[in-house]
């Protein structure tokens, strides 16, 4: 039933279209908000780590009838593995936001193009070592990765932001090299679709700009890096102007402060889209009515998101607290 249930509501996210908000009446987003907070704060009451949690449509921006849809999660958490513990100060915010619009229409396909956006406030510092830390301990590379290997071993040492500069441009020239490496083979194999894709993939690196800013008494404020070319993730019986792409990827990062915004396209079947809707318009209607079958598979799909959450975010110590 879960599973289930959280297929209809990635469906509800994804794929509303135009001809179907013509044959529905218009969804109350209000309504549909106010019941999703009801079930969000019964989830979460008593928490000790997860003070804050928001999961609901962007009233400002959503527009199912105009094929538009943003959706904004928040959440506030007491204590992170990275971060002092029990200091009001060290709190950490996260802000996810999806939106996404059916951009084109095609006799067997349709186009939707989207975005991912996140935001953190927290020691970006101690977040980096912290990552890096847990990837050595974790996933550590393989010995014929010795520079991936003493790349990390420098990020879990950083102090400031700032020390990451000199780091992502040697991050760089180590995805270049692997990536030629790549190349290489495919050439000598005369793998024609795998050279397509690598060349492609090449580009896009080599396109990427850093930008570091700085204040007027050249101390650093944000380092930002920006890949503006288009990677083809999928082209695989498609035809020509119906690939899947990343069209960019854009992440920021300052002392106390990150981001990350990565803007895509993706093409679906119009039979996939039509078979779905129909179920996606139910479950929608059904919070906004108050159905408690719904209510029940949404506050399913709250639990697993608050989990999630509070896996990725809290510290050990205030798992065993709480």
């Amino acid at each position: 039933m879960f599973k289930k249930s959280l297929t209809t509501l990635a469906i509800a996210i994804s794929l509303t279209t135009s001809a179907f908000a013509e044959d529905r009446q218009p969804l109350d987003l209000a309504k549909i908000n106010s019941v999703i907070k009801t079930l969000v704060d019964a989830v979460i009451v008593g928490d000790k780590t997860i003070l804050d949690l928001v999961l609901e449509f962007d009233p400002q921006y959503t527009d199912f009838s105009k094929t538009k849809f943003k959706l904004n999660t928040k959440a506030t958490v007491a204590n992170t593995p990275w971060t002092a513990v029990g200091t009001t100060a060290e709190q950490t915010k996260l802000d996810l936001n999806l939106s996404a619009a059916k951009t084109r229409n095609g006799k067997t396909k349709s186009e939707i193009s989207g975005q991912i956006m996140i935001g953190i406030q927290t020691d970006m510092a101690a977040l980096v070592r912290y990552s890096a830390k847990k990837i050595l301990e974790q996933q550590p590379p393989p010995e014929d990765l010795k520079e991936v290997r003493e790349l990390l071993e420098a990020l879990a040492l950083i102090e400031k932001i700032e020390e990451v500069i000199p780091l992502v441009s040697k991050a760089l020239q180590i995805t270049l090299s692997e990536l030629n490496g790549k190349l290489e083979e495919a050439k000598e194999s005369g793998d024609q679709e795998k050279i397509k894709e690598l060349t492609n993939t090449i580009e896009a690196v080599m396109a990427t700009k850093i930008t570091v800013k700085r204040s007027r008494n050249n101390e650093f404020v944000s380092l930002s890096i920006q890949m503006p070319k288009v990677i083809e993730f999928s082209r695989d019986g498609v035809n020509i102007g119906q690939s899947n792409e990343l069209k960019s990827i854009k992440l920021a990062l300052a002392d106390k402060t990150g981001s990350a915004s990565f803007k895509y396209k993706y093409w679906l079947e119009n039979s996939t889209i039509n078979e779905g809707l129909e179920e996606a318009y139910k479950f929608l209607k059904g919070l906004e009515t108050g159905d408690e079958k719904t209510k029940d598979q949404m506050k399913q799909i709250i639990e697993f998101y608050f989990s999630l959450v509070k896996k990725l975010l809290t510290s050990e110590e205030a798992l065993l607290r709480n």
